[in-house]
């Protein structure tokens, strides 16, 4: 519900939503307004969250060095800005053990994952088994290095 709530809410956002099927949205863009326009064109702006999110990427993936946790990815390619930090999560329970302690982290694809490829995991057990073990961790610029400790915390007990 809470999922399809926020599609909803991020889709008029962009200008609407026209419903392919009961799977896919297409979201009808506008044109930006203009404090959005400002906002994207301070470039000293978006290099400054680039890095700080460059560098919470690469402080998460160094300390999880010291976890039995699987990550996707130790280091990002050059010219990218992470969004998030995607890993293993086994033995499952991380994103719920995350929100529990007052901690964002989500799974993905989740419910995104169509429902062919979600109701045949004979013909698509990959994508289903990592559907259950892919885990996204904050790296966002807001956050700095006593949440990834605390994090990390988390993560090992």
């Amino acid at each position: 519900k809470n999922f399809d709530r926020l599609r909803s809410i991020s889709a008029s956002l962009l200008g609407g939503i026209t419903k392919v099927n009961s799977n896919h949205m297409i979201g009808n863009p506008i044109n930006p307004s203009w404090q959005l326009k400002v906002y994207l064109s301070n470039e000293e702006y978006l290099k400054e969250i680039s890095t700080q999110r460059i560098k919470n990427y690469r402080a998460v993936s160094e300390k999880l060095s010291a976890t039995n946790l699987d990550v996707f990815s130790k280091d990002i390619p050059n010219n990218c800005v992470p969004q998030n930090f995607m890993c293993i999560d086994k033995s499952g329970g991380l994103c719920e053990k995350f929100r529990s302690n007052g901690l964002g982290a989500v799974r993905w694809p989740a419910n995104e994952l169509p429902l062919l490829v979600r109701n045949n995991p004979r013909q698509f057990p990959i994508t289903n088994d990592l559907n259950s073990k892919l885990v996204m961790l904050p790296c966002h610029q807001n956050i700095g290095f006593e949440q990834i400790n605390h994090m990390i915390k988390v993560i090992q007990n």
